[in-house]
C-alpha cells in the first residue's frame, strides 16, 4: 500500500521533514520506504515539499503506520488537519486523529470498489 501525507500549506516543509524522521525511527516501519516528495513548481529554485510518501509492505505495517502517524499528530503543538492520499483518492484527517481514524481512512474502499459488478460477475 502506498500513502501520502500531504502538506498542510505554505511553510510546512519542516513539519513534513519531522514526520519523515519520526516514521523512520519507528521499528514497525523499518521495511517501509519513506520519501519526501517535492512539488512540481517550475518557478521555484529550491524544492517545496508536497508530501511524505510511504510504501507499506504488509498489513502489520499499515497498523504500525496508523499508530505512528496518530502519535506524531498528537505531539504537534498546533493541531492541523492533514490530507491523506491513497488508492487514487484524498481524504481529510483531523489534526488530533487517533490510530483508529487513520486506519479507517486507509482501509476505506476506493471508488472503483463501490461500483456494482457487471451482470454475472462476482467481486
Amino acid at each position: 500500500m502506498e500513502v501520502e501525507v500531504l502538506s498542510a500549506g505554505q511553510g510546512d516543509d519542516e513539519e513534513l521533514r519531522a514526520l519523515r524522521a519520526w516514521l523512520r525511527e519507528d521499528p514497525q516501519l523499518r521495511e517501509a520506504v519513506i520519501l519526501l516528495v517535492e512539488a512540481e513548481e517550475p518557478e521555484t529554485m529550491g524544492g517545496v515539499l508536497e508530501a511524505v510518501h510511504v510504501v507499506l509492505g504488509d498489513i502489520a505495517a499499515v497498523g504500525g503506520f496508523a499508530v505512528s502517524l496518530a502519535t506524531w499528530l498528537g505531539t504537534r503543538p498546533r493541531a492541523r488537519s492533514r490530507r491523506l492520499r491513497t488508492g487514487g483518492r484524498e481524504q481529510e484527517l483531523p489534526g488530533r486523529a487517533d490510530s483508529g481514524q487513520v486506519r479507517a481512512l486507509l482501509e476505506e474502499p476506493a471508488d472503483e470498489d463501490l461500483r456494482p459488478a457487471p451482470e454475472g460477475e462476482r467481486r
